[in-house]
């Protein structure tokens, strides 16, 4: 009898639970990219009271005996699935349509990544809200701060297309180069002077050093350059690319190097517009200098073999741990041959000749949608049937626990 008691209480406690999940998810109704809880309910401990029997030549076969003890939450589960679009207006807003992620994290997680190693990928927090912009340090993050990890452009080849780095980074603008010349063409250095503080001006001699007098300023042209970051270097440490080539037209030999950030005294590049392209994930935008159409870099997209298994570390962020299976680094469409960012087994390969587009992983049916984000799972029709359910359930078990009360009570009082 004290059983039944028991397990009215463990059910009056599930079904708290439940209600915990149902009342998160209502909560969070009108939260950009959540995905709604659903709890899943399994018996208890059972006990068997009989066994059961196959049968014999004289009697038939027996069902097992068993009683239950009550009720508990066996998961809670998180429907991964896209949530529908909602338009903000903002061109930077995008939401992500199959069951690719994000990759975010905050400027420190590129050192720990090792392209090797692709267990190393699980630092980076998974996101499906893409409430992002370029913020005034020239990175590209999401109201709290987290940056999201791409792919830079490092330059562009003899025909203009851009060539990508294919180290996993943190997307940031690329700097701006201010460079001076005379009427004539020829460089001129400038220099601040010592006393005044006012920039001067000065003709520059075959090293690059300042001689002769100032210059009127009316006399200096000024020349802006987008300056990219480089991961490749030659024999003489100086920067290159791929399919560089000398005075004579032979290739010139370059290695990869970690991906450096630019010389901070220059300032980052300022954009009129910045847009996303929703078939490649290419990040683009017109200089205010130069007026120049600049690719930025390329989002990187996250697949796991389980969607629905991530862990979820706040309402819009997720963990690849364990149950998500394996984490994947992809690009969207196409794009990885395109650019020519080569993966190996789910994993950068940092030796890759650019180029070769064989083995490039995509994020398959994953597609950008920019404009607007994701609005909130939260079903509340569901949402309020389950809370309806839930209140009756946990109805029912007080009446277990004050039936068996009751019949415990006519026990004690039989001695009357």
């Amino acid at each position: 009898m004290t059983g039944a008691m028991y397990a009215g209480i463990a059910g009056l406690k599930t079904h708290m639970q439940n209600l915990n999940v149902i009342g998160n998810n209502i909560a969070n109704i009108n939260t950009d990219g959540y995905k709604a809880g659903r709890s899943v309910f399994q018996t208890a401990l059972y006990t068997q009271v009989r066994g059961g029997s196959d049968g014999s030549t004289t009697v038939g076969a027996r069902n097992p005996a068993q009683l239950g003890y009550g009720v508990a939450l066996g998961t809670v589960d998180i429907d991964m699935s896209t949530g529908s679009y909602k338009p903000t207006g903002k061109t930077t807003d995008c939401m992500l349509d199959g069951d690719g992620f994000l990759l975010m994290g905050d400027k420190t997680v590129a050192g720990v990544i090792d392209p090797t190693q692709p267990n190393t990928f699980t630092a980076l927090t998974l996101s499906r809200t893409g409430d992002i912009e370029f913020k005034s340090d020239g990175y590209l993050s999401n109201r709290n701060g987290d940056v999201v990890y791409g792919f830079l452009t490092i330059g562009t080849d003899a025909e203009g297309k851009p060539i990508f780095s294919d180290q996993l980074v943190p997307i940031r603008l690329p700097r701006m180069e201010s460079t001076y010349e005379n009427k004539d063409g020829k460089p001129v250095v400038a220099k601040k002077n010592a006393q005044t503080g006012e920039m001067e001006y000065f003709l520059a001699d075959d090293k690059g050093e300042a001689t002769g007098d100032p210059l009127k300023k009316e006399d200096i042209v000024v020349k802006k350059t987008v300056r990219y970051p480089t991961a490749y270097k030659d024999d003489d440490g100086k920067p290159a690319l791929p399919g560089q080539k000398d005075d004579q037209g032979a290739d010139i030999e370059v290695d990869a190097v970690p991906l450096q950030d630019y010389d901070d005294k220059m300032p980052f590049a300022e954009f009129d517009t910045i847009s996303f392209d929703e078939n490649t994930g290419l990040i683009s935008g017109t200089t205010k200098d130069t007026d120049e159409r600049v690719v930025i870099g390329m989002f990187a997209i996250g697949n796991v073999t389980n969607p629905n298994g991530v862990t979820q570390i706040s309402a819009t962020q997720y963990k690849a741990g364990a149950g998500s299976g394996d984490l994947t680094i992809s690009t969207l469409g196409n794009a990885g041959a395109d650019v020519g960012i080569e993966f190996v087994n789910g994993s950068l390969h940092g030796d890759a000749e650019l180029g070769d587009a064989a083995r490039v992983n995509s994020a398959g049916s994953t597609a950008l949608i920019t404009g607007g984000l994701e609005m909130s799972k939260t079903d509340l029709a569901t949402e309020i049937a389950n809370m309806i359910t839930t209140q009756r359930g946990y109805q029912a078990n007080t009446r277990i626990i004050t039936v068996t009360d009751s019949m415990l009570e006519e026990l004690v009082n039989m001695k009357r």
